[in-house]
């Protein structure tokens, strides 16, 4: 090595040193505002943590979410002159969470930390680092900063939440400001040996003044050759790290593109399936619509004949009216001719008379008749009239969501992944719509062939309306409305009751109360009353439990219900308004269903309009108070924890369709669970002697043997197979096709299309019970 390169790392070391000393000077002795303060510890923060994949980064992402400028400059500032281990640290601000990108650390602004728990949900499994501000929930908490005074800013670690994410931080680290939390007696310590290091640093200083007068012209010639060397170093080193940046985004793109572009064929073959399906539909529908044409006919043709009756029967009364005149005359003459024969001629004239009276009885009763199928022709009309509006709008309210799935798949670009994330969300908008109305039509049928019944089971009250505030917060945020959401404090925890049903029927007065608000508030009232003596119907079940009843008030500030349109409420496919200028959505049948499901609850349903304008709807129902306080919390669907657990369970999946078993298949990885597959139930058996899964999943319609079958030969196993969880998986959820799975032996039912977070809750709740 030459005398040069030797003086050159001797003066840089004596350099580095001097300035890291001075810096460290001039923070103990000199102060900082809160800024700089907190993106100095950031730093340090970075220095001190280790992250599992580090050694494949070649820079470090760091992220402010929300408007923290001021701690985000300073950060910049330091960035732009420090490194992490010899790896730069690039920093980003945003408004927004995008899920696709990936940084190391992730700074909240302290107005968002009550956000802190959705957040760290949200990068659960990420490895990355979060710092908040101020935070309270504690039980989020990674690294939070906290003002112990006025003059200090501190910081308090969760190691737990640390390690569950994969970190490794240094405990030096606490030396630079750790509270009570992590560090203990410790900082006492350490504050009165920082105190002795604060006197010898300001005497080290006075000496190291001196030497650095001394090397300064020595490094004047230093400096200009490690500018050379330097400049020509970053110049290689950003050629290298801008080759490295393209060929890792080129590789994730191109994976990617490959997921997107397998998912989308799978969504293709389902919508293409769909579409046939609603092409038969179309089909029924037009020779439908050919059918009421035909019988429109037949109807005018009989209007008609009526009206030649009618005509027919004014030519006979004329025709009356003249023998009436005739046969008066005849008896003037008959009296003043034949006085002998007066006594005959009377009687003649009674009976004939009788007979006049008796046609024209007759007459009157054919008016009549004519009259009531008059009134009959034109209520078949008026039904008629009904049912086409009825088709109409059923036609467009199923076309509208098809419309928006093929549309946004004729329109995606698909080598744009931005793109592409929008067009599934508006797909699944959509068909969430559709979804929505084929469910209202399945139920309105099962209660047509009276096949509704109530399945009651220990519901989570609050839980349950938590659930519905969620969803319909967000969408009174859409409309600009105010929700008003009122639980009384004498609900009890825990109710047995039939949980579907009486969501259904909450639904569909609130989708009603929000449709037609235009603008103003929508209030829910949820009360509950003990009842001191029981019903007939409520004393006639015989179940453990004190009973009450339930009472929910749904308001809002709409323009109420017209006075012409209270005899019709409850009729089905009766709209607002009907015909192609309809300004709301909808078939019509809502109400309808609200009233049946309350009717089998042996509840009430109850329609007014309020003194200051709007609409007000009673449910109420009796219920069994199971206890004041929920035993347990159910698994909510909205947040789905993957299975984190070595030994995954394995789930048999019995599908005779290739696209939904893979569907199915892709969803159990997802939730962190092994599956196999069996195309039919003879196929599930022969799986069944060789291996033991934790849990089936069976179809009920497939070819050879079928999901109840295989269920039954199942169940009459000699072995551990026989006691097997078997959850129904159908698009068929009437009553009587739920109890022929129930009596066959099987757990549970899950309805196609099925849903993520259903799925995970169903899975859960049935392998507990099996460890249990």
């Amino acid at each position: 090595m030459s005398n040069t390169s030797r003086l050159f790392r001797f003066s840089l070391i004596w350099l580095c040193c001097i300035l890291l000393v001075s810096f460290a000077t001039r923070s103990l002795g000199e102060s900082m505002n809160e800024n700089q303060a907190k993106a100095a510890l950031l730093y340090n923060f970075m220095k001190h943590t280790q992250w599992p994949n580090e050694n494949k980064l070649s820079h470090f992402n760091v992220l402010f979410y929300g408007e923290e400028t001021g701690v985000a400059q300073a950060f910049k500032t330091i960035a732009r002159e420090v490194t992490v281990r010899e790896k730069p640290i690039n920093v980003s601000i945003s408004n927004k969470l995008v899920p696709s990108q990936h940084q190391q650390m992730l700074v909240v602004a302290k107005p968002l930390s009550s956000q802190l728990a959705d957040i760290t949900t949200h990068l659960a499994g990420s490895h990355t680092l979060i710092i908040s501000d101020n935070a309270s929930d504690k039980n989020s908490v990674m690294i939070n900063f906290v003002r112990s005074d006025k003059n200090r800013i501190a910081f308090e670690i969760n190691t737990n939440n640390l390690v569950y994410e994969k970190l490794i931080i240094s405990r030096d680290i606490l030396l630079y400001g750790g509270t009570e939390i992590e560090v203990a007696a410790m900082y006492k310590k350490m504050e009165s040996l920082l105190s002795t290091i604060r006197g010898k640093v300001h005497q080290q200083r006075a000496e190291l003044e001196q030497s650095l007068n001394a090397l300064s012209k020595q490094n004047q010639y230093i400096e200009k050759q490690a500018e050379q060397i330097t400049q020509q170093q970053k110049h290689i080193d950003a050629t290298n790290e801008a080759l490295h940046k393209k060929n890792e985004l080129l590789s994730t793109k191109e994976g990617q593109l490959q997921e997107v572009s397998t998912e989308l064929s799978h969504n293709k073959q389902e919508v293409n399936r769909s579409r046939q399906q609603l092409i038969a539909q179309s089909r029924t529908m037009d020779v439908l619509e050919a059918k009421i044409s035909e019988n429109t006919d037949i109807l005018q043709d009989q209007q008609e004949r009526i009206q030649h009756q009618q005509l027919i029967l004014k030519k006979q009364s004329e025709k009356v009216s003249q023998q009436a005149e005739t046969i008066t005359s005849q008896r003037n003459i008959i009296l003043m001719a034949l006085l002998l024969l007066l006594a005959v001629t009377i009687y003649i004239i009674i009976r004939q008379n009788q007979a006049l009276k008796e046609k024209k009885r007759l007459y009157e009763t054919e008016a009549a008749l004519v009259k009531a199928q008059q009134e009959t022709l034109d209520a078949f009309q008026s039904s008629l009239q009904l049912k086409t509006d009825f088709l109409t709008a059923i036609n467009h309210e199923l076309r509208t969501p098809m419309h928006g799935i093929i549309g946004e798949l004729q329109v995606a670009d698909r080598h744009n992944p931005i793109s592409m994330r929008n067009s599934l969300d508006s797909i699944e908008k959509s068909a969430a719509q559709m979804m929505t109305m084929v469910d209202d039509i399945l139920t309105y049928t099962e209660i047509q062939s009276e096949q509704l019944t109530l399945h009651p089971r220990k519901v989570n009250m609050r839980s349950l309306f938590a659930d519905l505030h969620h969803y319909y917060r967000k969408l009174c945020e859409d409309k600009n409305l105010q929700l008003d959401w009122l639980i009384s404090k004498t609900l009890p925890g825990v109710l047995e009751l039939d949980k579907l049903n009486l969501i259904k029927a909450l639904q569909k007065v609130l989708d009603n109360a929000i449709k037609f608000t235009a603008h103003g508030t929508v209030r829910l009232t949820v009360a509950y009353q003990m009842l001191e003596e029981p019903s007939q119907e409520e004393s006639s079940q015989e179940k453990p439990g004190k009973l009450g009843r339930l009472s929910c008030i749904i308001e809002d500030s709409g323009p109420g219900i017209k006075e012409s349109d209270k005899p019709y409420l409850f009729e089905a496919f009766r709209q607002h308004e009907s015909g192609l200028a309809r300004h709301y959505y909808g078939l019509g049948i809502g109400l309808a269903i609200c009233k049946h499901i309350l009717q089998a609850m042996h509840g009430q349903l109850n329609l007014s309009n309020r003194p200051q304008g709007g609409c007000r709807v009673a449910l109420s129902a009796p219920v069994r108070m199971v206890s004041t306080n929920p035993d347990e919390s159910p698994i909510s669907e909205t947040h789905i924890t993957p299975l984190l657990s070595v030994n995954k369970p394995t789930v048999l999946v019995v599908e005779d369709n290739d696209v939904n078993s893979q569907i199915l298949q892709r969803m159990l990885t997802k939730l962190g669970y092994d599956s196999t597959r069996a195309k039919n139930g003879l196929e599930a058996l022969d799986i069944l002697d060789a291996h033991l899964p934790s849990l089936i999943l069976m179809d009920l319609q497939m070819p050879k043997m079928d999901g109840l079958d295989c269920t039954k030969a199942i169940r009459a196993l000699p072995n551990e197979s026989a006691n097997i969880p078997i959850i129904a998986v159908t698009a068929n959820m009437m009553t009587k096709q739920l109890a022929n799975c129930t009596a066959a032996g099987m757990n549970g039912f899950l309805d196609k299309p099925i849903k993520l977070g259903k799925l995970n809750q169903t899975l859960q709740q049935f392998l507990a019970s099996k460890q249990a």
